[in-house]
């Protein structure tokens, strides 16, 4: 139910809220930290999601419009009303508190920042290397996978890497004029290691 909940998650992420894919890594830690806690019931699974993005999205700086608890009931069809969203949201932060809240919040170790940390290095320590496009949709598939999700961020990411090195993907509108991107194009197997080593990626 996990994968499940998320990946309708995923759907409405991307199709309705103008949110980062770091507001998505963020709800899906939210989630797995809660559940590893809490003995969560199948039918409350996409209500606890739901209520978790909502959490994750007061830490976007740059949300144009925020998701309300209103519209979040009503494009995730989850099997109750904004009361029962607003009900989960107070449950998620009474169960976890606030200091665990506001960690994962603030966090700067997610699979995202080590990807752009991995980049970075292979750009000779360049800062803010923006993520193209097919990079974030890998990283938030792999977050709604249980499998994927299991890894540690650091290890996680130099995967993807790794994945983008053999697939290929084909890039997204206006990727082939990011830096990041230019980067993968010329980034070799052998420069991985270093960068590995640096990041304790095992």
């Amino acid at each position: 139910m996990r994968d499940e909940s998320l990946r309708r998650l995923l759907s409405l992420h991307r199709a309705y809220y103008d949110l980062s894919s770091l507001t998505f890594c963020k709800a899906v830690y939210l989630v797995d930290v809660f559940i590893t806690r809490v003995k969560v019931k199948p039918r409350y699974m996409m209500i606890l999601t739901m209520a978790c993005y909502y959490i994750a999205s007061k830490f976007d700086p740059n949300k144009q419009m925020p998701p309300t608890l209103e519209s979040l009931v009503r494009m995730a069809d989850c099997g109750g009303s904004s009361d029962d969203l607003l009900k989960m949201v107070q449950i998620v932060l009474t169960k976890l508190g606030t200091s665990v809240i506001a960690a994962i919040g603030s966090s700067s170790a997610t699979a995202l920042d080590f990807l752009s940390a991995l980049l970075s290095d292979a750009n000779g320590g360049v800062q803010d290397v923006r993520l193209p496009t097919f990079l974030l949709r890998e990283v938030e598939n792999a977050l709604c996978s249980t499998n994927s999700a299991q890894f540690r961020p650091a290890c996680l990411a130099m995967a993807l890497l790794v994945s983008c090195k053999q697939v290929c993907p084909p890039p997204c509108v206006n990727d082939s004029e990011s830096p990041a991107f230019k980067i993968l194009e010329t980034l070799e197997f052998a420069d991985l290691r270093p960068i590995a080593d640096f990041c304790k990626v095992r």
